[in-house]
């Protein structure tokens, strides 16, 4: 159990969308890259329906992805969604076609945000923790934020939402993060 205080680190959870629509904005403004830019162009491992798929269509959740729940599901993983970022990518790439058309319907899901920040790495040949810290975090004064690509990196000192059994033994509870 880590106490909960001003300077402990935490999983910022869906936040992370915000990041993530901020850093492509930057990252595409910097690289003179515009929003309708197909994200195959950026990760060419993707299949071919990456062709239609945009980065403003991941920013807006009109990607026509299916949830990482859902692709965990049907990866024969039901327990939830993937919360390393390569194995939803692998997941993604082994995807033969979207749930619906680009654009076609709202659908929230973690996925697009996901694929957008794996494009910014690719963009700008940095880690997304790296690019983020620099461009967003520090300049706002956030110098102890930092973004986590994986439940299984250790964070010193992170304090993590937890439910505590019956017996008293607090269990991770990733209920709580996207």
């Amino acid at each position: 159990r880590v106490p909960f205080g001003p300077r402990a680190p935490q999983r910022i959870a869906s936040l992370t969308k915000h990041v993530a629509a901020a850093a492509v904005l930057l990252a595409t403004d910097e690289h003179r890259l515009a929003l309708d830019t197909p994200i195959r162009r950026l990760l060419p491992e993707l299949p071919e329906w990456a062709e239609r798929v945009s980065l403003d269509h991941l920013l807006t959740c009109t990607a026509g992805l299916r949830s990482d729940e859902g692709l965990a599901w049907l990866a024969g993983h039901p327990t939830g969604g993937p919360a390393d970022d390569e194995y939803l990518h692998e997941l993604v790439s082994r995807q033969r076609s979207l749930h619906a058309p680009p654009g076609a319907a709202f659908q929230y899901v973690d996925t697009g945000f996901r694929l957008a920040v794996r494009a910014v790495e690719r963009l700008t040949e940095r880690s997304f923790d790296d690019y983020a810290g620099e461009r967003l975090f520090r300049p706002l004064g956030l110098v102890d934020t930092r973004f986590v690509a994986s439940d299984a990196e250790s964070v010193p000192g992170l304090a993590t939402s937890y439910l505590v059994d019956p017996r008293g033994r607090a269990t991770r509870y990733f209920g709580l993060m996207d």
